[in-house]
């Protein structure tokens, strides 16, 4: 399911604002391009996307390849295995993608894996990535309104230390966590 314009727009002017240098997106679709394109516009910045299903990662990769922004973002297929965490078994992408993460993530953008993967599907993210963050992450979540993703923010305040949490009222709501200055 393509990410509500809303969502795009909060996207967008996150990355204009801030200016990461590396940007991670879990789940790939026109949001690669439109990330893409604002890293372009702020004329730094790399965008690593991971994707599951392998029909989607091969459109997103030619639509960056037709955008001519192969030298900005890339694509990674993951496909889902069994992470355990707390000793609770989450579907979740294979962590084999974190080779590809060579720098500290400034912007975690959490759309995916999707909600019928399992309970707090998304769960993982935080737990196995939060090792390369850096120190000003910021993380956006869509999928705000649904309660499993809700819940699901409302744990990860467990792994993280000194975040704050912002509930913006996009279409499909949405999140935004980042560090208590």
């Amino acid at each position: 399911m393509a990410a509500s314009p809303d969502f795009l727009k909060l996207i967008i002017e996150t990355i204009l604002q801030f200016k990461p240098n590396l940007v991670v997106e879990l789940g790939s679709g026109v949001s690669s391009i439109i990330i893409s394109k604002s890293l372009e516009k702020n004329m730094v910045g790399k965008l690593i996307s991971i994707e599951n299903d392998d029909k989607y990662s091969k459109i997103t990769r030619n639509n960056i390849t037709m955008e001519n922004l192969t030298e900005i973002a890339s694509v990674v297929t993951s496909e889902l295995s069994m992470q355990i965490i707390d000793k609770k078994n989450y579907m979740w992408y294979n962590t084999s993608f974190i080779k590809n993460i060579n720098n500290k993530i400034d912007l975690l953008i959490i759309d995916g894996p999707p909600k019928i993967t399992n309970k707090n599907a998304r769960f993982p993210a935080i737990p196995l990535l939060k090792k390369y963050f850096s120190d000003n992450i910021i993380i956006i979540v869509d999928d705000g309104n649904r309660q499993d993703d809700a819940n699901t923010v409302n744990s990860w305040m467990n792994e993280l230390d000194n975040f704050k949490i912002k509930y913006i009222p996009t279409e499909k709501g949405a999140f935004l966590l980042s560090k208590i200055k």
